[in-house]
Parts: C-alpha cells; sequence; structure tokens
C-alpha cells in the first residue's frame, strides 16, 4: 500500500509541475522564429531545448496568423524530437486565445505518438534546430 500511494503521489506531483510549465513558461521565454508557413509563424525557445542521448526536448509557440475555430491565436508546444531516426511527438499542447501565449487556455492536451518528420515542414526546421544545437557549458 505505502509504494502505491508514492506512485500516486509522485504522478500528481508530475502533472502540476507539467502544468507550471505549460502556464508559466511564455513570461519566462526568449523566443526565436525558426519556420512561418501560410497560416502561421513559428517560434522555439532555445533556452528550454533539454538533449538526452539521441533525444531532445524544445518548447515551441505557434503564433496563428488568423483565430482558430475553437478561439485560439496561439498554441505552445512541447515537442520530444528523435534525432538520430528522424520522429518526433507532442508531449503538451496547449491552445491559447492572445499571440504568444497570453491568457488562460482554450484547450489543451498531453501525450502523443512517435511520427516521422515530414520533409519541409516546420517540424523538419525545428529538427534540424534542434538537434544542432549543443548543450550549455556546465561549469
Amino acid at each position: 500500500m505505502i509504494g502505491r500511494a508514492l506512485v500516486i503521489r509522485s504522478r500528481i506531483h508530475l502533472a502540476l509541475l507539467s502544468l507550471l510549465a505549460v502556464f508559466s513558461g511564455p513570461a519566462l521565454a526568449e523566443w526565436v522564429a525558426y519556420s512561418e508557413t501560410d497560416d502561421a509563424t513559428h517560434y522555439h525557445d532555445p533556452a528550454s531545448i533539454q538533449k538526452n542521448a539521441n533525444f531532445v526536448r524544445v518548447w515551441t509557440i505557434r503564433e496563428m496568423n488568423q483565430l482558430t475555430n475553437y478561439g485560439a491565436l496561439s498554441l505552445r508546444v512541447l515537442y520530444e524530437l528523435d534525432c538520430k531516426d528522424s520522429q518526433y511527438r507532442v508531449l503538451t499542447i496547449a491552445a491559447y486565445p492572445e499571440r504568444m501565449g497570453g491568457g488562460t487556455p482554450v484547450r489543451s492536451a498531453e501525450g502523443g505518438e512517435w511520427q516521422f518528420v515530414i520533409p519541409e515542414t516546420p517540424v523538419e526546421d525545428l529538427l534540424g534546430i534542434a538537434c544542432r544545437q549543443r548543450p550549455p557549458n556546465i561549469e
């Protein structure tokens, strides 16, 4: 019973930390544009890039050119990228009513399936940037 309670407690802590990251990150990030499509401009936060072997996690914001049908002007996404096999998955996504992830999210979801990166898409651009970037020097 004690082991089960610790597992549940750990999951609750992880969920709360994930929500804190989703809701507080935009104010602290230094967003850099990396791709533009007909419907949006895509930004990433270079300081958010975390590497672990062939995998990279990075926060992005997609600034929509028009309001979506569910009332969002921006989407904040945490991607996990597989640099070796050119795959990605969405770990967390939240839709915001204001620019650059402002306001209270109107929708959110967690956990996506691995997908292969399609050439000439913003995800391919992000893969190139995040997988090439060197981790910060640790002194």
